[in-house]
């Protein structure tokens, strides 16, 4: 598989639709169309590549906060922090054209309602 840091050199499957690839430079999520269309616009828009991929560094939280249901709850909260990390210190704002047109403040408070629901649940 080719992905915008080169060959991909391993490929986890994580549910269908989502892949994790690493290749010698770099690595990330990689989407099906699917799952791309069911993923909410603020999420889609940390692709920094406008498309399918979600480098590792940043990006990669969108995908299990759009599917929280293939990851753990630690995955997930380990998500949202990287994702409020991005948004309040403007890093990804800054650095993604998509990322400017979302409403990220409001994405932000359903994900945070979603984690109190989640932790509700294991207490």
């Amino acid at each position: 598989m080719n992905t915008p840091w080169g060959k991909a050199e391993s490929i986890r499957n994580i549910a269908d639709g989502i892949d994790f690839v690493s290749t010698d430079r770099h690595g990330g999520f990689v989407l099906s169309d699917a799952r791309m269309a069911e993923m909410p616009l603020e999420l889609k828009a940390l692709s920094f590549t406008c498309d399918r991929f979600f480098e590792e560094d940043f990006a990669w939280c969108a995908v299990p906060l759009a599917f929280p249901m293939f990851f753990s709850d630690e995955d997930f909260r380990v998500a949202l922090e990287t994702y409020r990390g991005g948004v309040r210190s403007g890093w990804a704002r800054d650095n993604s054209a998509t990322f400017r047109d979302a409403d990220h403040s409001g994405m932000l408070r359903r994900l945070e309602g979603l984690l109190a629901i989640m932790e509700a649940d294991c207490a």
